[in-house]
């Protein structure tokens, strides 16, 4: 194989960007990126304001701020479908969809390797889609995407598509038995370390004046917030110079007043900024994943990416990343108490957590978690 296309957006710009790196030093890999009024900040960018035009242009002439990824992307060959409406009959996604179909026939890659659903306004996919390969971030969606409404269209995307690329094996064999598919066509990958956000740090990062553990990303209430303070509760007590930090933008979905006037816990419900966060997970001990169910998540890999240990729960792919007396600790999800049990352990033992970090490091070294592995074993599934 001589030529991939590699389609996206921005919401998973943080595990893109590292495998287009590696793609291209083995095969032409160019990129399409979908950008939406919605999606101008999410994951790696950070982009001010919509381009006024419906087409496809390259990146570096509407977005400067793909210029900064000029290492992981070819700007000669990075475009982006800059759509300015999701309405898709208005007239503006009308010229979009011949636009990406000429786009598609002039390209004449030989795969095509994607990791978004195929919406209703993404329709010309679907004439290129016997050359194509769809990577599914949730293969088993989480509970509070509405499985039901979503099924039909994974389902036609699923059917139609030359193989299916998940991220952990706990979930491939629901996936095969749900869309009533083939083994022979669910190929597993890894996400590696998002190690490009560490670049983002300060230098002059002052951080927090109390040693903290932290918990980021979007609030919704699968994610078990509530079971983290509960459980900070507990830990207050036995070492009241611990504090929290919650951050990310979202609709607060409990109870949240007995937490508030808490000097130890911190709540900072707004998107941050790359540096901000960079900051703050090069600043904390550890970070914490108390979620109710999830498939897996770019939280942990990016904690690594900072050599953070996590404390994860028993749910979906969490203990394949985490790796229980590894990486991290696995702990039974909905449970405060041994939540706090875990958080108590940690903060006794100092030979644990230099043991922890230390293999983080080790791991996505040596083992197949690494990009430039995980980029080779998806050449191979082109080929």
């Amino acid at each position: 194989m001589k030529r991939l296309l590699y389609i996206s957006s921005p919401s998973f710009f943080d595990t893109d960007f590292p495998l287009i790196k590696r793609l291209k030093e083995k095969i032409k890999t160019d990129c399409l990126f979908i950008i939406y009024p919605d999606n101008l900040k999410a994951t790696m960018i950070e982009l001010d304001k919509i381009y006024p035009k419906t087409g496809i242009f390259l990146a570096k002439d509407i977005y400067p701020e793909f210029m900064q990824y000029s290492d992981c992307l070819n700007l000669d060959h990075t475009y982006i479908l800059n759509r300015v409406s999701r309405n898709k009959i208005s007239v503006s996604n009308i010229i979009s969809y011949l636009s990406l179909i000429l786009f598609l026939l002039k390209h004449k890659s030989d795969a095509i390797y994607t990791t978004i659903i195929y919406h209703v306004i993404d329709w010309p996919l679907y004439l290129f889609s016997k050359k194509t390969y769809s990577a599914f971030h949730d293969p088993i969606p989480h509970s509070s995407t509405n499985v039901t409404k979503n099924f039909q269209m994974y389902q036609r995307q699923i059917d139609k598509v030359k193989k299916c690329v998940i991220f952990n094996s706990f979930t491939k064999d629901e996936f095969i038995h749900k869309f009533k598919i083939g083994n022979d066509k669910v190929y597993i990958s890894q996400i590696g370390l998002n190690d490009l956000i560490s670049k983002f740090k300060s230098e002059n990062n002052i951080g927090h004046s109390k040693p903290y553990i932290l918990f980021w990303g979007r609030i919704e209430p699968y994610k078990g917030i509530e079971y983290l303070l509960e459980a900070m509760i507990q830990v207050h007590k036995k070492y009241p110079n611990l504090n929290l930090v919650v951050a990310g933008r979202g609709k607060i979905y409990f109870d949240d007043k007995p937490y508030k006037d808490l000097d130890y816990i911190n709540f900072d419900n707004r998107f941050l900024s790359l540096t901000e966060l960079a900051n703050l997970i090069d600043g904390c001990k550890y970070v914490v994943c108390p979620y109710k169910d999830a498939t897996q998540s770019g939280v942990i890999t990016t904690a690594f990416a900072f050599n953070k240990p996590v404390i994860g729960t028993n749910v979906g792919a969490i203990p394949e990343y985490v790796k229980d007396g590894q990486l991290g600790i696995i702990i039974p999800p909905c449970n405060s108490k041994a939540l706090a049990s875990v958080i108590e352990k940690i903060e006794s033992d100092s030979l644990l957590y230099a043991y922890l970090t230390k293999n983080i490091e080790d791991y996505y070294q040596q083992n197949d978690g690494n990009w430039k592995n995980i980029s080779d074993n998806l050449i191979k599934i082109f080929e």
